[in-house]
């Protein structure tokens, strides 16, 4: 995993300076070595998509990246695809919220809503039409003038 993570930011040389079984310290030692020799003139990111398969991975991949956005300057953010996904949806949800909800209480819906059915439910047109059935729903439920945002 780190050998492509290595080879990506900073060619195949890179990679290949690892050990076979890399320790987390020969991970951030080469990625401050080979940061200071070519910086980055954009921030770097390791994107996981489906993140899930890191259940099948190491049991110490996960924690292992968690520190590497800690021990690296400038640190690498880690984004999960799925995170990134509903974030995308929320915003595009968002868009088409009704002039009688404001659009603070209606992002807030949304995102509780995705909460709920995301799991279960990722087409946009089922998740349209659940925020149109559900929202008139849970509004009513809220007296006038008292939603507060969290």
């Amino acid at each position: 995993f780190f050998h492509q993570v290595l080879s990506a930011f900073f060619g195949a040389d890179a990679a290949a300076l690892l050990p076979r079984c890399p320790s987390l310290s020969d991970i951030v030692q080469l990625y401050k070595q080979m940061s200071s020799n070519s910086p980055a003139t954009q921030t770097r990111y390791i994107i996981l998509d489906r993140a899930e398969r890191m259940r099948d991975m190491d049991f110490s991949l996960l924690p292992a990246l968690l520190c590497l956005q800690e021990l690296v300057f400038p640190q690498i953010p880690v984004l999960y695809i799925l995170y990134l996904l509903i974030v995308i949806l929320a915003q595009i949800l968002s868009r088409d919220h009704h002039p009688s909800y404001t659009p603070e209480l209606y992002a807030s819906y949304i995102n509780i809503l995705l909460g709920v059915f995301f799991s279960v439910c990722r087409d946009l047109r089922e998740l349209r039409h659940l925020v149109r059935s559900y929202l008139p729903l849970n509004y009513l439920s809220l007296p006038q003038q008292t939603a507060v945002i969290l």
